[in-house]
């Protein structure tokens, strides 16, 4: 017997699909302050750093509109994070959160 799934089930599986493509799943805001690992455009090297700021743009651009936290869940490329160690990343770089 087949059981059809609701909307909020067939919403959670696609959420865990996408995060999982995107190496990790996560449901947390980030504040300025707290420190996360984070890749490059390349995508090759790992770098720890601790949050400065953060902007909220459009998709892919640099520059936006300055907010203390971010959701990076939902809509991870339109906030850029500057950091401590000289960088800066999109959301969408952010590997994990260092408790």
């Amino acid at each position: 017997m087949k059981m059809a799934l609701t909307a909020i089930q067939v919403i959670t599986i696609i959420n865990i699909t996408i995060n999982k493509k995107r190496r990790f799943i996560m449901a947390k805001m980030v504040k300025i302050g707290a420190r996360v690992k984070h890749t490059t455009f390349g995508g090759r090297e790992l770098y720890e750093g601790t949050i400065t700021s953060i902007e909220k743009c459009k998709r892919h651009e640099k520059y936006g509109r300055p907010v203390s936290s971010a959701r990076l869940d939902i809509d991870a490329d339109t906030y850029t994070l500057c950091l401590d160690n000289g960088k800066w990343c999109y959301g969408s770089q952010v590997v994990s959160i260092i408790k």
